[in-house]
């Protein structure tokens, strides 16, 4: 399969000229910005997992991973939609109006056509966990961690294509501009690149257990967040070579800001969110809540949002003076997003089971009704994180067949929980192998 070359076609030149042109609106706009507050809590499904916004249609899509739905909301709750077992993940294609739902219980993508509500199914590869989009070639990349591969999906047939990468491909993220993916490999530290023209890959090392990625467009600089490692991984685009950068103890997330240049680092065990200066290299350390699992940015605004799951609140922290704003974000709060067009921001509860939104420009926050245990809202699938278990792990490797589920050490953990509430659901079924 060959992509469309955004450099060079009619239509890629377009896009990327647009896209340039409204990211240079977007930062000499000037933004008034005062005391956040909530506007709403809207309900959703079951464990809302993943969020993604269409940011020119002012739409938000929430995965409910219990309830095997996807909640659309605009103001006000639009419509649920049936999905596959256990959505997991979500992406948009706002050129083709595509909404991609990553279903991890039964291996498929579902993929739901806003314009004609219609729903196509689409087999990929085995326990799907992250997925990205590139708008310019309408490909859509999944990664899959039950059999190191990624299915790469052409929008317009839906046609799969199987790339074989490292293991447990965990995160993955797409530089649009020279169209090439990057696939972060939890289980042996490596971060797969795929050139989207051609599939054919290359393998950089980076540090213990990555688990987490992102990219710089404007730079061609791709962040990886080292859950073991203690450090950002930097690649440059252009050659492939690495650099280490020391972030904490235990970075689960990342974010860029590519107006300013600044990459955001969230640690699950010490409470503090890295900010790096992408020319220099320089970082500094401030506090937010208890246990960030989530990181969103608008650059629009340059402000920053961490969804704290330990403490159930939101951290929102200026990027010129990095002042923090800590408040209420609901039970759980596992995942968020925002919208650079609208100023909102979506949170995703997974124990009160509602997205809050949140008024960017006053910070004010209102709460939507979601599914049980939401865990992730995301625009880019880069940022993406699972919640963590009782230990405290984040992202670790799991078996969650019976027997390992049976054991004390596994039994409180928040994904054999999760098992034990499938079970009792009708049309579980046992995968055979081990789900991570």
């Amino acid at each position: 399969m060959r992509a469309i070359d955004p450099a060079r076609s009619p239509i890629g030149r377009v896009l990327f000229s647009v896209s340039i042109c409204f990211a240079i609106m977007l930062a000499a706009a000037p933004v008034s910005v005062q005391a956040q507050t909530t506007d709403a809590f809207f309900p959703v499904g079951s464990t809302p997992a993943a969020v993604a916004i269409d940011p020119l249609r002012d739409i938000t899509y929430v995965a409910n991973h219990d309830s095997n739905t996807v909640t659309a909301i605009s103001g006000a709750v639009l419509s649920t939609i049936p999905v596959g077992i256990a959505p997991t993940a979500i992406a948009i294609n706002p050129v083709s109006h595509q909404i991609y739902v990553v279903n991890n219980g039964d291996n498929t993508v579902t993929v739901l056509d806003r314009v004609s509500g219609q729903t196509t199914v689409v087999p990929v590869g085995i326990a799907p966990v992250a997925v990205a989009v590139n708008a310019a070639t309408n490909q859509v990349y999944v990664a899959n961690s039950g059999d190191n591969t990624v299915s790469v999906i052409d929008g317009p047939t839906n046609t799969v294509t199987i790339v074989t990468v490292g293991a447990f491909p965990k995160a993955i993220a797409v530089n649009p501009v020279t169209n090439f993916i990057y696939v972060a490999n939890y289980d042996d530290n490596t971060v797969t690149v795929i050139n989207g023209y051609n599939d054919h890959t290359s393998v950089v090392g980076v540090q213990a257990f990555p688990a987490a990625v992102a990219v710089n467009p404007v730079t061609n600089n791709i962040y990886v967040a080292n859950n073991v490692g203690g450090s950002c991984s930097v690649i440059d685009g252009a050659t492939n070579q690495v650099v280490h950068v020391p972030a904490s103890f235990r970075p689960i997330a990342v974010a860029v800001n590519p107006v300013t240049n600044k990459i955001y680092i969230a640690d699950n065990s010490t409470n503090l969110l890295t900010v790096m200066d992408g020319a220099t290299l320089q970082t500094t350390n401030i506090m937010v809540g208890t246990y960030p699992a989530a990181i969103a940015v608008n650059a629009t605004t340059n402000q920053i949002y961490t969804a704290n799951q330990g403490d159930n609140t939101m951290s929102v922290i200026d990027g010129h003076s990095l002042q923090v704003t800590t408040m209420p974000a609901g039970s759980g709060a596992a995942a968020l997003a925002a919208n650079p067009i609208t100023n909102k921001v979506y949170v995703a509860s997974t124990g009160g089971h509602t997205v809050m939104l949140l008024d960017g420009a006053v910070n004010q926050a209102s709460s939507l009704s979601v599914g049980v245990d939401p865990t992730l809202v995301a625009v880019n699938p880069s940022s993406r994180v699972e919640p963590r278990d009782q230990s405290g792990r984040h992202g670790q490797r799991r078996q969650v067949a019976g027997r390992a589920c049976n054991s004390p050490r596994n039994r409180a953990s928040l994904r054999c929980q999760q098992r034990r509430q499938h079970s009792q659901h009708p049309g579980w079924h046992h995968r055979s192998g081990h789900e991570r």
